[in-house]
C-alpha cells in the first residue's frame, strides 16, 4: 500500500484541491483509492467531494477506541470523467468545534500524546492496508500533533511506502515560511521520497518562478511544468535557504513540480458549485489536469503519462 501524505506551512496553498485531484485521477486509473481527511483545524475535502456522509468521523475514530473503520468510511465517492466514472473511498473530518476541541483539547490540555494520535492513526493505515492500493492524507496546515505524527507514521511502517508532498503557493507569507520550515525538516526526510509542488503559479508570474529557480525558466521547465534536471534545484539553497533539503541530505535533489493556476479549478471549488472539485471534467490538455496526472505517476513510479483515465 502506498502512503501520500499532502502538508503545507499553512493555509490557502491549494494543499486540499491537490489531494482530492491525486485522487480522482488514480481512481480514474484504476487504483484503489482512499483519501482521508485529516485537517482536524479546517476540515474541507466533504465540501469537494459530494458524498454521503457517515454516521462518524475521524475524530470519533481517533478519540474512540472501539470503533470500526466501516463506521467512517463513505464508500464510493463518485467522480465522472470522459471514459466514465471513477470511484473511491473518503474518511472525512468533522467541522463541528467540539468534534475538533475533542481531539486537539486532550493534546493541548492533557498532555496526552500517542495515547491520542499515534496508536489510532496506525490503527487506520492498518485497517485500510487490504483494502485498498494507495492512501492519500490531507494534512493540517504545519507539521505539528497530527499532521506530524501521520509523516512519521508513514515512513515507520515496511508493510507499505510513502511519498511526502509539500504544497507551497507563491503568496509571500506562505512560500518563505515555507522554505524556512523545509531547512529544518531536512534531517527527518532524508531517504524519504518527496515532491515539492510550487502550485497556483500565474501566467503572469512566471518570472518569480524564474527568480526563484535561478535561471531561465525555458531552459528548466518543460512543457508539463516539470524540472528537466533536478540537479538545477541546488540553485535555490542561496536564496531560499534549502541547502539541507535540496543539496545536503539528498544527493539527487528533490524534485519539484510547478501547477498553473487554473479558473477551471477555480470556478470548481466556488460555493456557487454545488457538484464540486471534478479534475476529470478538464479536458485533456489542460495544464492543471495534466501536471496531477504526472505527479500521480511520479508517485507510483510509473513511466510519466502511464497514469490516464482508464477505459
Amino acid at each position: 500500500m502506498k502512503v501520500v501524505t499532502v502538508h503545507s506551512h499553512k493555509g490557502g496553498s491549494g494543499k486540499t484541491t491537490l489531494g482530492v485531484s491525486l485522487a480522482q485521477q488514480l481512481a480514474s486509473s484504476g487504483k484503489k483509492v482512499c483519501l482521508i481527511d485529516l485537517d482536524l483545524v479546517g476540515p474541507g475535502v466533504e465540501y469537494l467531494v459530494p458524498c454521503d456522509v457517515p454516521c462518524k468521523y475521524v475524530n470519533d475514530f481517533i478519540s474512540t477506541k472501539e470503533m470500526e473503520l466501516g463506521e467512517i468510511t463513505a464508500k464510493g465517492c463518485v467522480c465522472r470523467g470522459e471514459k466514465g466514472a471513477a470511484q473511491f473511498d473518503v474518511v472525512l473530518a468533522s467541522s463541528r468545534f467540539e468534534d475538533f476541541d475533542r481531539v486537539y483539547g486532550e493534546l493541548l490540555y492533557e498532555h496526552t500524546d500517542d495515547s491520542i494520535t499515534g496508536v489510532p492513526l496506525q490503527r487506520l493505515l492498518e485497517g485500510l492496508q487490504d483494502r485498498v492500493e494507495v492512501v492519500i492524507v490531507d494534512n493540517s496546515p504545519g507539521l505539528a500533533y497530527v499532521s506530524a505524527k501521520t509523516l512519521v507514521l508513514s515512513r515507520r511502517s515496511s508493510a507499505h511506502s510513502g511519498t511526502a508532498i509539500f504544497v507551497t503557493s507563491l503568496e509571500r507569507a506562505d512560500f518563505v515560511g515555507f522554505s524556512t520550515r523545509m531547512a529544518g525538516l531536512s534531517q527527518y526526510l532524508s531517504g524519504y521520497p518527496s515532491l515539492i509542488v510550487i502550485n497556483k503559479v500565474r501566467e503572469s508570474d512566471k518570472e518569480r518562478v524564474q527568480s526563484i529557480l535561478g535561471g531561465n525558466l525555458g531552459d528548466l521547465i518543460d512543457q508539463d511544468g516539470q524540472l528537466k534536471d533536478r540537479r538545477q534545484t541546488a540553485s535555490i539553497e542561496a536564496a531560499l535557504r534549502w541547502s539541507k533539503f535540496i543539496g545536503g541530505q539528498h544527493e539527487q535533489g528533490v524534485p519539484v513540480v510547478v501547477l498553473p493556476f487554473d479558473v477551471s479549478v477555480w470556478r470548481m471549488s466556488r460555493l456557487a458549485n454545488p457538484y464540486g472539485l471534478n479534475v476529470l471534467r478538464l479536458s485533456e490538455d489542460n495544464a492543471f489536469r495534466r501536471g496531477v496526472q504526472e505527479l500521480a505517476a511520479r508517485i507510483m513510479g510509473e513511466p510519466q503519462g502511464a497514469l490516464r483515465e482508464s477505459t
